[in-house]
């Protein structure tokens, strides 16, 4: 037998409802908020599901996360290196898409190399630039990257910011130097470009490119993860 608990605040006890060989319809539960002038959503829900809805439309949540790795190796084109769909309506006109990821770069060729990142959602590059004269060097290199997008007040008007790290080598322990980073900086888009539409499936996309193709030249992500904010 299944039971509907129901919570009374005037006499703060709990009421259980039998509900024998029925599932719950959580759209069909309707209720009236104890204190209306406190419930901050559109409207007055009337039901769970849009009181959820409603909750959900307010606060940051994870949409997606990536604990797989990838890696770009022997390659001097543009790759993808982690990307995320993000679902339609889900930016609304003013919610943010915030990524962030981290993993390790390698340059064991015997030379300064280049680094190229590419952000991009849809068909629209945000933001391109490159790190350049990488040293050599037998230890990888640790890196980390956020990247917010939001929309400014249309569905097909966005704005992009974030910043990437990439470190000396020589930790103690696991990878980088915490002492002095080798690359730091912040990025942004030019919001005059970026009027991808939201109301459909969009792909934010974090491409790399190394400057030579080569065994000895790799960059790869450990974790990555898109959260709606």
């Amino acid at each position: 037998m299944t039971l509907l608990k129901v919570y009374n605040a005037a006499t703060s006890t709990w009421c259980e409802i039998p509900c024998a060989g029925q599932a719950i319809d959580a759209s069909n539960i309707g209720y009236t908020p104890n204190n209306l002038p406190d419930w901050a959503g559109a409207a007055d829900p009337g039901d769970v599901d849009d009181a959820l809805d409603q909750i959900k439309a307010k606060c940051p949540y994870i949409l997606e996360r990536n604990t797989t790795g990838a890696e770009i190796v022997s390659s001097n084109t543009e790759t993808s290196l982690v990307s995320f769909t993000i679902p339609a309506n889900t930016l609304g006109t003013t919610r943010m898409a915030r990524f962030l990821a981290w993993g390790k770069y390698t340059n064991n060729t015997g030379s300064n190399r280049t680094m190229n990142l590419v952000m991009k959602l849809g068909s629209t590059t945000l933001y391109k630039d490159g790190v350049v004269n990488v040293p050599t060097s037998t230890l990888p290199r640790a890196w980390r990257c956020m990247f917010d997008v939001v929309s400014m007040g249309a569905t097909n008007a966005q704005e992009a910011s974030g910043w990437m790290g990439l470190s000396q080598t020589g930790a103690s322990v696991g990878e980088g130097d915490f002492d002095t980073p080798f690359a730091f900086g912040p990025m942004v888009s030019d919001s005059a470009t970026v009027v991808e539409d939201t109301t459909g499936a969009l792909v934010l996309d974090m491409r790399t490119q190394h400057n030579q193709n080569n065994a000895a030249l790799s960059i790869s992500f450990d974790y990555a993860h898109l959260e709606i904010v």
